[in-house]
């Protein structure tokens, strides 16, 4: 008797599988179907042709399927006496058995005999009782992972079948994790990596789960309640993904704590506790250092007492006053006001250890530039305007490179965030773990994102709430709307230690500017406000042909010092000249020169700038260091 793996059998081991016509009605694969929506049914060419109608792509259907080892690239044949698969073509209706009575055949054995299969494992209740059994087949194009279920049909007739465990599924390693109820307890994913555990860890209690990373959520975790969990992980990121789904399960199943191994770099791709273990690979190490990543709420709740004495760190700042480590921040500004030179020059300085406008930084730190539309010999460009030599531990991701040889970031997307964690753990493996990570802008980086809905932000907060516990400082830049508020909804505003806004000068600032022009202003700051907290900044020239921020504090500009600024830049060599220059009235005007006559700053036959009037003059207006240059008058 034969058996191929057709539309029939895949919808059977899929589960509530109902025959229609020339189809068959199923559970989809790919998402917790608990009201079947998929079909399935043979083509003419030996096929199968498939639909989810909740929308699940083909994409991922296929990969479901495969993980289970229901994808049909070979149709291999199984033949023996007691192992009498479902027809495809047959309507019986049948239950499952389950446990499996005393008298149940195993016909895996001798399947393993024939080379039908390689492995075959069964699974247990906490009693000893047998439930199913999963076999696994290796073959070129990969392993192939099939549940077997034994059933019972209405005629009285008994046979083993294709087909998933009731739900929901038991864990693999459950009768001995009942027999040794104090015992840690080290998940693995895969029942051969569950059984391997036994050659390397004899301290732990070794489970795994049926289905695969897709199946999670169909397991019945319980078991793990008030347990000590180690989580294991293969070495590849959908190891790592199916171990964040666990820890969520475990932590709601009431686990004691939960840690997670923290692997090398260096293991080869897809390695798990089945494969041979590396030269130098310790470990037991490795499980006494799994990072803790969750467990049970009451382990961690201490008495007022407690935190009181607690011997904690002191506060610390990146910048002094505003951004502090481990911190969130918000730079937030109409377009093209110059927020990105703000910002570079931010990375720079605090990768430098160099003060940055008024704010002290305490010291050197590596800084990560993630930046989102900007063409690379854009940022070239101003990079090498701002210093003659840049920092070792100023570091920047660009767009343009990720488009040209990667897949560009969207931190809207949990595959992308984890791509940046793994990216910060790179990096600290290297010895070089950003303190600061400034990611400009939001618009760009989160594709798909609705700014305007609160809900909508969850996956990103989650996301930045992880940097920041991991210790790394987030400074997030944003735009401005039409009317001059902080773009999109205000949840985000909640997590921020700091938030900045860049807004054009009032008329009554400083005069016009050519290049960037702001004031810098707080509208949130946790704790003390920062001081000064608010900075009049220009872009302005610097010798050796670079450029830089200048700042004053933010202050209406008298028209003394608008007359010295005029004096600079129009040179006017009488009193007259410098009236029409100014468009006041003669008498006003006058009085102002005697006034800045007095003070030292200006001569009056010819009108011009004293020492002392060049420096005041370009305190005010750093703007001024090119013409006063030019014109062999800088006071230094």
């Amino acid at each position: 008797m034969t058996q191929a793996l057709s539309a029939s059998v895949i919808a059977t081991a899929l589960g509530k599988a109902r025959r229609k016509n020339n189809y068959f009605t199923c559970c989809c694969p790919a998402h917790n179907d608990r009201h079947p929506s998929f079909t399935i049914s043979d083509t003419d060419d030996g096929g199968i042709r498939f639909k989810c109608f909740t929308g699940c792509t083909r994409e991922q259907i296929k990969a479901a399927l495969e993980a289970r080892g229901l994808w049909p690239n070979a149709r291999d044949s199984a033949r023996h006496d007691t192992f009498r698969p479902l027809q495809e073509n047959s309507d019986k209706q049948y239950i499952a058995l389950s446990p499996l009575p005393p008298d149940t055949p195993n016909p895996f054995v001798a399947m393993m005999d024939q080379g039908l299969i390689d492995s075959c494992y069964f699974y247990f209740d906490q009693d000893g009782r047998g439930l199913g059994a999963v076999t696994r087949k290796n073959k070129p194009s990969g392993k192939q992972i099939l549940p077997y279920i034994y059933v019972e049909y209405e005629s009285g007739e008994r046979q083993w079948i294709p087909g998933s465990f009731p739900k929901p599924w038991p864990l693999y390693g459950l009768r001995e994790l009942t027999h040794r109820p104090n015992a840690p307890v080290l998940i693995v994913e895969g029942e051969k990596s569950a059984d391997a555990v036994h050659k390397h860890i004899l301290s732990h209690v070794p489970i795994a789960w049926p289905g695969g990373s897709s199946a999670v959520d169909q397991i019945d975790w319980s078991p793990l309640r008030g347990r000590d969990i180690i989580l294991w992980p293969d070495a590849d990121r959908a190891g790592r993904g199916a171990m964040e789904k666990v820890r969520a399960q475990a932590i709601a199943a009431g686990a004691q704590s939960v840690r997670c191994v923290q692997l090398p770099p260096h293991l080869p791709e897809g390695w798990d506790l089945a494969d041979e273990i590396p030269d130098g690979l310790d470990v037991q190490q490795l499980l006494r250092e799994a990072a803790d990543v969750g467990g049970r709420l009451r382990r961690h709740i201490q008495s007022a007492r407690e935190v009181s004495v607690l011997n904690l760190p002191p506060k610390s700042y990146l910048v002094d006053n505003w951004l502090p480590r481990g911190g969130l921040a918000m730079v937030w500004a109409a377009r093209g006001l110059g927020k990105t030179w703000f910002c570079l020059e931010l990375a720079v300085c605090v990768a430098e250890g160099d003060d940055f406008l008024a704010y002290g930084i305490p010291s050197p730190e590596t800084v990560l530039y993630v930046d989102g539309e900007m063409p690379l010999v854009d940022i070239k460009e101003r990079l090498n305007q701002l210093r003659s030599e840049l920092p070792e531990n100023l570091h920047i991701l660009s767009s343009e490179r990720l488009f040209a040889n990667d897949t560009p970031l969207n931190i809207n997307d949990e595959a992308d965030q984890q791509r940046i964690i793994d990216a910060v753990e790179d990096m600290t493996r290297e010895g070089i773990r950003p303190s600061l990570i400034i990611l400009d802008n939001l618009s760009s980086l989160a594709a798909g994102l609705d700014e305007n809905d609160n809900s909508a932000l969850d996956r990103i907060l989650k996301f930045l709430r992880q940097l920041r516990h991991g210790g790394v400082t987030v400074l997030l830049v944003h735009h401005a709307n039409k009317t001059g508020d902080q773009r999109g909804a205000s949840r985000r505003e909640d997590l921020l230690d700091t938030s900045i806004k860049l807004v054009l000068p009032t008329k009554d600032q400083a005069a016009p500017h050519d290049g960037g022009h702001f004031v810098m202003e707080f509208t949130k700051t946790r704790g003390r406000t920062p001081k000064p907290s608010k900075l009049e900044i220009k872009l302005v020239p610097k010798p050796g042909g670079l450029v830089g921020l200048s700042w004053c504090q933010d202050r209406v500009i008298s028209p003394l010092d608008h007359i010295l600024r005029v004096i600079a830049k129009e040179r006017p060599r009488t009193q007259a000249e410098l009236v029409a220059k100014l468009g006041r009235v003669k008498s006003t005007i006058s009085k102002d020169c005697t006034k800045l006559e007095k003070q030292g700053l200006i001569t009056r036959q010819p009108i011009a700038l004293t020492p002392n009037g060049r420096k005041r003059a370009l305190d005010v207006f750093p703007d001024l260091y090119s013409i006063l240059a030019e014109q062999d008058d800088v006071p230094f």
